[in-house]
């Protein structure tokens, strides 16, 4: 005959809150996490909150840079930047999450400063001119 001895339990939850970079109410957060008998692993991340606009200003500055140094080119080659004949883009996925800070913290002292890493993101655009 088998006896079967429960030893205890273990539970997992998630739950994400997410409000602007304001490190008066992370803190006011973890310490309340902190006080918590069961001592959680909290997980914090960094993201950014308008991902559209970030893309949005990645084109711009990529389409002004193309411009510029197409001229920079054309002016050491002695000839002349014509029309724009085409560009060659397609829209990648990225990751906006900085994973530089996510840590896990155990809640024994919720007193901690931690600003995140800049999150840098790269895309590549092809334009084509003719010259004169």
């Amino acid at each position: 005959m088998l006896d079967h001895y429960i030893l205890g339990y273990k539970v997992n939850q998630s739950l994400s809150l997410s409000f602007p970079l304001d490190m008066e109410t992370l803190n006011n957060v973890m310490s309340v996490l902190a006080i918590c008998v069961v001592n959680p692993e909290v997980r914090i991340g960094f993201t950014i909150s308008d991902e559209d606009g970030l893309k949005k200003e990645l084109l711009k500055s990529a389409t002004k840079d193309a411009i510029e140094k197409a001229n920079i080119l054309c002016e050491a080659s002695n000839v002349k930047l014509g029309r724009l004949l085409s560009i060659d883009y397609s829209w990648k996925e990225f990751c906006f999450e900085s994973m530089d800070k996510y840590v896990v913290f155990e809640a024994h002292s919720a007193e901690f400063d931690m600003q995140p890493d800049d999150i840098k993101i790269s895309d590549t655009v092809e334009f084509i001119w003719e010259l004169k």
